[in-house]
């Protein structure tokens, strides 16, 4: 069983179970943490990296106090610079 914990703000107000045949998810807050219960019969480990990175950036994200706007524009600039940076990549010289 693979049991993640993280520190959070959202409250459970109960146990989630989540089962499938025989997957068996169960969440539940345990002294001011989130813990996550997974079967080690998941053998996808890049997607449950992926979920976890997931909510690394949720955790991250929800402290910002930056606007859409913000957002945007930094969003554009670092698109930019990536693409001037990679274009020789896709397109023939």
């Amino acid at each position: 069983m693979i049991i993640i914990l993280m520190n959070g703000t959202e409250l459970l107000s109960k146990p989630f179970v989540y089962s499938k045949a025989s997957r068996k998810m169960i969440v539940t807050r345990e002294n001011n943490e989130i813990v996550i219960r997974i079967p080690d019969t998941i053998t996808d480990l890049d997607g449950l990296q992926d979920l976890l990175d997931y909510l690394v950036y949720r955790s991250i994200v929800t402290k910002s106090t930056a606007t859409q706007e913000q957002i945007d524009e930094l969003s554009r600039e670092v698109n930019s610079s990536w693409w001037a940076e990679n274009k020789h990549r896709f397109l023939p010289e």
